[in-house]
């Protein structure tokens, strides 16, 4: 009952989370402070962890992860436009299935943990690098920095390490990203 109700939490909150990013990204001409290769590795990891999901019967992380796919598809489209976007979906989304018939779904489960633990590193760098958070804000930061400690939280309970590298990844590279690049953004104008 108790995991089910953090796994709920950390469900609700991630999608919220990433919902934001979609509505940051096209706040602005051109989102210069958001990395198309986190969004990359973050529809792989939600691909891959969606087919581990099926694959073990983990309705919750599931739902989750197709909500966040498709968001991220979303987000994806605004930064590289959508026949670039599209085609990413295409390959990353027939890749993991794939490895999903030839080998198992534990294996793209894996696929997408170990994208997962990457996510948010091109992210920081590029928020370091840039000086720049535009297309990013407080309460997308805040989100992931929530979701993150409550889905830790959640793979603990269950026992999936899998579930666990996400979260971990997310903490470190997302207070760098927050510390570089939100701070920088104060000063950038914002388009309506």
């Amino acid at each position: 009952m108790l995991t089910t109700a953090i796994g709920t939490a950390a469900g609700v909150v991630t999608t919220l989370q990433v919902a934001r990013q979609v509505y940051d990204v096209y706040q602005v001409e051109r989102p210069a402070g958001v990395s198309w290769m986190t969004w990359q590795l973050a529809l792989i990891q939600s691909i891959g962890l969606f087919v581990l999901s099926i694959d073990r019967d983990y309705v919750l992380p599931g739902i989750v992860n197709g909500c966040v796919g498709v968001l991220t598809a979303a987000v994806l489209g605004k930064l590289l436009g959508t026949t670039r976007s599209a085609a990413l979906v295409i390959v990353s989304a027939v890749a993991l299935m794939l490895v999903y018939v030839e080998v198992n779904g534990a294996t793209a489960g894996t696929v997408g943990a170990v994208a997962s633990g990457f996510v948010w590193i091109p992210q920081a760098i590029r928020s370091f690098r840039r000086r720049s958070g535009l297309g990013l804000s407080w309460p997308f930061i805040a989100a992931g920095l929530a979701s993150s400690v409550v889905w830790g939280v959640y793979a603990v309970l269950i026992g999936e390490w899998r579930l666990l590298v996400p979260p971990v990844a997310a903490i470190a590279s997302l207070i760098v990203t927050w510390s570089y690049s939100l701070a920088a953004s104060d000063t950038e104008p914002r388009t309506p």
